[in-house]
């Protein structure tokens, strides 16, 4: 997209998950690099889980990834900055 349109995305804060062994967690690193070198003014992070693919949390709800997972949603909802939280990995 060119960079005007990035810049009008309304909200201020954007978090991308990704597990590392998707095929699509290259598409989403891409994502967050993208708006950040758009000029958008607001704050995306990205949070990968290294070693699960795909929507791995619906097959293992229970997994400590997938409860680490939730928590950093929660806490980036909540408002909390996600690296304060959890391992974060930078695009």
């Amino acid at each position: 997209m060119p960079r005007e349109e990035w810049r009008r995305l309304p909200c201020a804060r954007v978090l991308v998950t990704v597990a590392g062994l998707d095929m699509l967690s290259a598409r989403g690193r891409a994502y967050v690099h993208a708006l950040r070198a758009s000029g958008w003014p607001g704050e995306a992070e990205l949070y990968e889980t290294p070693g699960e693919y795909h929507v791995y949390f619906l097959n293992k709800p229970d997994s400590e990834k997938a409860a680490k997972e939730m928590e950093v949603l929660v806490n980036f909802i909540n408002g909390d900055q996600v690296s304060n939280t959890a391992s974060r990995m930078d695009a």
